[in-house]
């Protein structure tokens, strides 16, 4: 199997809506997160913002990226192997964009 056979590529969260959150929280906070928003930031001005050209890159395509919100991820990594037609689906996780629980 090349990336040629694949339909899709999709990765488990949208960074821009995480990277939201997380600026959004640090100024929330600020000042006492000046210490962690200035360990952060180069993170996620260096590679976490760039996802897309990094999995092309890595994956030699210039193929689109889909990109799944977080808790969507983990309810269709559950529901997906399933034996099952229909399910509901509680997810509760403490990171994410903005969303801590869902149920689908």
């Amino acid at each position: 199997m090349t990336i040629n056979d694949v339909d899709h590529i999709v990765f488990y969260e949208k960074p821009i809506l995480k990277f939201e959150r997380i600026l959004s929280c640090y100024i929330s906070t600020w000042p006492m997160s000046y210490v962690a928003f200035l360990k952060a930031l180069p993170l996620w001005l260096k590679e976490r913002l760039w996802l897309k050209d990094f999995i092309q890159k890595r994956l030699s395509t210039d193929r689109g990226i889909l990109f799944a919100e977080h808790h969507m991820s983990h309810a269709a990594s559950a529901f997906l192997v399933s034996p099952f037609d229909e399910a509901t689906i509680l997810t509760l996780d403490g990171v994410g964009e903005w969303t801590t629980t869902t149920m689908g």
